[in-house]
């Protein structure tokens, strides 16, 4: 059994939560966000982004305090609420987004290490190294136990809250409204309809706040099941006021033609022009700790989700070994092997961030929505415990909102990334099928799974076809 001190408190929980969210990724949004968009659309489009994550944090809130016994969060949502194959299912879509994610964190890690030694570009031979010789140090600092692994987390989180906060100081010291003001709705720049600006920004935004399930799914290693919801809304609370305050200052610095095409990292290039030449210096040390940080959060939820998997029996038995730290090394060895061997992307793509990006964001979604959808069915079959109407009712719009949320950007992406994410999902059949004959299992494909499972495959083997015939192109 678990020892006390082996659990999470509310401050840690909030520093997963916080860290794994706030990346080297947010100090591209100046430009980013600037590119397709004015100061208006800008603004609204992080509105409507609050609004609907709000709705998506509040989600895993409710099914958090709910179901304390639901440990790992996205995985046992989906099982509970689907059967064991779609949580097979959705937790290997998970997992393998967190594995491309980390692997998109080592190429901007060496894109920055760039900045002051020039060798490393983030797609050639010393950039693979160095990513690699990253991904095994995580390695090592999660071994040595997740406690341990989070208070190096909350130290870096402090860390690069720090840095924000002088970032964000300077950014409204140095903001002027005349400049904010000049073109906001785009119209001089023929940026076409506030709409469609703000749908231009609204993958950028959503991208940002990847990871706000963080708490949840370390919610078995809460020393209070109670604060995984706090510390959820909390960590969201402070990664919006960040997110959209360093995004909108930057219009007071300079004009959203000029924002457009500043290169990465363009918050260095904002800086700068307020400060001088030591503001890049500043911010692309900022992005060094951000991304650390960030890694180290997810190299442990990487971890956790395998290894509750397997305890359920739908991931192989092995995963569920563990140490005196009660680290699953198993799970951490089989995911960091995965991201060693997805480091090859970086050696044949040649724009490895945006290819990586692009594979986590939508991956991502479905256990996103199964989480929503599990919300609404809790609410349908009248599971909520000890909750008046009033919360009821706002759990069903929590998670109707949220479930039209992750669908529509599911089906704003581009097709050629849904049929590819397809092929990847497909190969969770074979995994589920493997664990299940390992449980000693016979009929494993029956009724509505065998549905599923023929569908899955038949769309996977035709995008993996099309895929090795170049007609599906992964860039």
């Amino acid at each position: 059994m678990e020892q006390d001190n082996n659990k999470l408190g509310l401050i840690g929980l909030i520093a997963i939560v916080v860290s794994s969210m706030i990346g080297g990724g947010i100090f591209n949004l100046p430009s980013n966000m600037s590119i397709d968009a004015g100061f208006i659309g800008v603004t609204i489009s992080w509105i409507v982004t609050a609004v609907g994550i709000y709705f998506l944090a509040n989600t895993f809130s409710i099914l958090s305090d709910n179901n304390p016994d639901l440990h790992s969060g996205i995985y046992s949502y989906a099982r509970a609420g689907f059967g064991k194959f779609v949580g097979c299912e959705i937790a290997w879509g998970y997992w393998l987004s967190s594995i491309f994610g980390n692997v998109a964190f080592a190429v901007l890690l060496m894109q920055t290490i760039g900045y002051f030694y020039p060798v490393f570009n983030g797609h050639n031979i010393e950039s693979f190294i160095g990513g690699s010789a990253f991904i095994w140090l995580m390695y090592f600092i999660v071994i040595c136990g997740v406690t341990k692994a989070t208070f190096l987390n909350n130290i870096a989180t402090f860390a690069k809250l720090v840095v924000l906060a002088v970032i964000l100081f300077f950014f409204a010291k140095g903001f002027n409204p005349h400049t904010a003001s000049y073109d906001m709705l785009g119209k001089i720049e023929n940026l076409g309809p506030l709409t469609q600006q703000v749908k231009s920004t609204m993958l950028i935004t959503l991208w940002c706040f990847i990871g706000l399930e963080g708490a949840v799914v370390l919610s078995g290693r809460a020393k209070n099941p109670k604060d995984v919801g706090k510390a959820t809304l909390l960590g969201i609370l402070i990664c919006i006021i960040i997110f959209s305050a360093l995004s909108i200052l930057s219009f007071g610095v300079l004009h959203q033609s000029k924002l457009a095409y500043l290169p990465n990292p363009s918050t260095a290039y904002v800086l700068e022009v307020i400060v001088g030449k030591w503001g890049a210096t500043f911010v692309n040390v900022g992005i060094i700790i951000a991304l650390l940080g960030c890694w180290l959060s997810w190299t442990i939820i990487t971890a956790e989700v395998p290894y509750i998997a397997a305890k359920d029996g739908v991931f192989p038995k092995f995963l569920v070994k563990t140490d005196k730290n009660d680290t699953p090394t198993a799970s951490l060895l089989m995911s960091t092997i995965a991201m060693q061997l997805a480091m090859f992307i970086v050696l044949y793509s040649t724009n490895a961030w945006l290819t990586l990006v692009d594979i986590t964001g939508l991956m991502i979604l479905p256990p996103y929505t199964a989480s929503t959808l599990f919300l609404l069915k809790e609410v349908r079959n009248g599971n909520l415990k000890d909750i008046g109407s009033g919360k009821i009712r706002m759990a069903f719009i929590s998670g109707l909102v949220a479930c039209i949320f992750t669908v529509w950007l599911l089906f704003s992406s581009k097709m050629e990334l849904l049929l590819i994410s397809t092929t990847i999902f497909s190969l969770g059949i074979g995994v589920y099928e493997y664990s299940r004959k390992e449980a000693g299992e016979k009929n494993i494909f029956v009724g509505k799974n065998k549905v599923i499972a023929l569908i899955l495959g038949a769309i996977g083997l035709i995008s993996f076809i099309l895929l090795i015939s170049g007609k599906l192109n992964m860039n």
